[in-house]
């Protein structure tokens, strides 16, 4: 059994090399030196990788500037612009190392004292091993005495001097961190305060090198085109070519989306100018070609059965219906309905799958056939006014706002349902109004007076008794007087005058004393006379009772 125990506790040895025991004070120093070592080491390597990035950026040979010196000729601006700041570059950069040659070799020296407490604590751990493996072999002695006595005096005389160069190594390895620490502001802190300051000053001496030589960066490079001598003649057909493709590919691309505030323009032959368009728009009429660029207006499709979806308006704005055929004029409407669309022309002048009439011509222009300036657009968000129940054409329901659908294949005209307005097959935009310029129609009101309430008129007439009391004015003149007399207010009245005028006289009137006594005893004898009381309410009174405008 005895022999299991101690093959056991061999067993448990081997595999557990370090100490036994465990020194709480001493795991706790381990811990905080083993975090700040940690730190210092990284912080000096990262400190050492800026070092080479700044070398490498400035004065490395494979930094900008050196290799605009090696791979760009001499007359060029950059060359001799890189030749003049690398010297300079170079100076300031060599100087800057001189000065903080002192912080760096403080913050190596303590960066390597870490290494070498370091070897302190594991000096310290091996003697704590061996302490307690002499002091295991005197436990086991004990328990079963050797044959020679001298060997457990021998053991406990090793015990002895181990645990003594233990307690020293001990106290030593908890000095050096302790000193570690101690030392930390000195010869690290401090240092690396002075080199991360001094990186300020040698950017801004870089930067300076750099700006003093800018007037060469503004000369124009030289020319170099080798091949041009080498091209020889161009091909007969090159420039033709060239123009064919050119053209090709503006053919080929593709119009912008038209955009959701505003309908999608108008092709070139709606800006031509309406001098007498014919009644009848030919069937066969191609349509215009519009420029690169803008909207192209699909033509309506013929003998087509299927319906036809009207292109729609931008969110917010009415589109006049189309002009018709004959020059018939309807009967004005009433103000605040809304005007009727002209009837659609009778006796087949214009059958359901005839193309759609000529667009209107831009400029506001009439032209001979229409019944009636366009009404102008509703403000944005407001829907046209609804219309009594008829039996002549109404055009299409527009979309909801936001909406655009491209023409599709054209549909008859259908007769909308009672007090439902509808789209027009052809749709025109008369030019936007200027902001706070347009009203809704029936809805405008001209300029005029002011309709005050009933209850205004009475409260004018109490404010105008008011003002033209003679009791009243002498009252409001003898307080107006009192404050142009009062010391204080003149003080504070000549000053303001003083503050706002350029002029320095006026300034000096202004702040003398006398002078704003002598201006402040006639302005209050100006309140106290009767006459200047009774202008000042008969002036009141009128603005009272002036009537408003809008």
């Amino acid at each position: 059994m005895k022999t299991l125990n101690k093959f056991k506790s061999n067993v448990v040895n081997a595999f557990h090399s370090g100490p036994k025991t465990i020194d709480q004070n001493f795991e706790s120093a381990r811990k905080e030196f083993i975090t700040l070592s940690d730190s210092v080491q990284n912080t000096y390597q990262s400190l050492l990788k800026n070092d080479k990035h700044l070398q490498k950026t400035f004065i490395n040979p494979s930094s900008l500037n050196k290799n605009i010196q090696a791979y760009f000729p001499s007359d060029h601006p950059l060359t001799m612009y890189t030749a003049e700041v690398i010297k300079q570059v170079e100076h300031s950069f060599n100087d800057w190392v001189n000065s903080q040659k002192t912080n760096y070799e403080m913050i190596q020296q303590y960066s390597a004292k870490i290494k070498f407490i370091k070897d302190t604590i594991s000096d310290r751990d091996s003697l704590l091993s061996e302490m307690e493996k002499s002091q295991s072999k005197i436990k086991e002695m004990k328990e079963k005495p050797p044959k020679d006595p001298s060997k457990l005096t021998t053991e406990e005389n090793n015990y002895n001097v181990k645990k003594e160069s233990y307690e020293n190594t001990n106290f030593k390895a908890m000095s050096e961190m302790s000193q570690f620490f101690e030392d930390k502001q000195a010869y690290f802190d401090r240092p690396l305060q002075n080199i991360v300051l001094s990186l300020g000053y040698l950017y801004s001496s870089i930067s300076m090198n750099h700006q003093s030589h800018t007037a060469i960066l503004e000369k124009n490079p030289p020319y170099f085109n080798p091949v041009a001598p080498l091209m020889g003649s161009a091909p007969e057909n090159y420039q033709a070519q060239a123009a064919i493709s050119s053209t090709f590919a503006t053919a080929q691309s593709q119009p912008l989306p038209p955009r959701r505030s505003s309908p999608p323009p108008f092709p070139n032959g709606a800006n031509q100018t309406a001098s007498a368009p014919t009644p009848m728009a030919p069937p066969a009429r191609p349509p215009p070609q519009p420029s690169p660029g803008q909207y192209q207006q699909p033509p309506p499709q013929q003998q087509q059965q299927q319906q036809y979806q009207p292109p729609q308006p931008a969110p917010g704005q009415y589109q006049q219906p189309p002009p018709q055929q004959q020059q018939y004029q309807p009967p004005q409407p009433a103000p605040g309905q809304y005007q009727q669309p002209p009837p659609r022309p009778a006796g087949g002048q214009q059958t359901p799958f005839q193309a759609a009439p000529p667009p209107r011509p831009a400029g506001g222009q009439q032209t001979p056939f229409q019944a009636a300036p366009p009404p102008r657009p509703a403000a944005p968000g407001s829907q046209p006014p609804r219309r009594p129940p008829s039996t002549q054409y109404q055009p299409p329901q527009p979309a909801a706002p936001g909406q655009y659908q491209p023409p599709q294949q054209y549909q008859p005209p259908q007769p909308a349902a009672p007090g439902q307005y509808q789209q027009p097959q052809q749709q025109y935009q008369p030019p936007q109004p200027a902001p706070g310029q347009y009203q809704q129609p029936g809805q405008y009101q001209q300029p005029g007076q002011y309709q005050q309430p009933a209850y205004q008129s009475a409260v004018n007439d109490y404010a105008t008794g008011v003002v033209t009391n003679p009791e009243y004015q002498r009252q409001a003149g003898s307080a107006v007087a009192n404050k142009a007399n009062d010391p204080n207010v003149q003080n504070q009245v000549g000053s303001q005058i003083a503050n706002n005028s350029s002029n320095p006289y006026v300034k000096k009137a202004a702040g003398n004393s006398s002078v704003q006594s002598f201006g402040g005893k006639a302005f209050g004898a100006a309140a106290n006379n009767s006459q200047v009381q009774q202008a000042a309410g008969n002036a009141a009174a009128n603005q009272i009772n002036q009537p408003r405008k809008y």
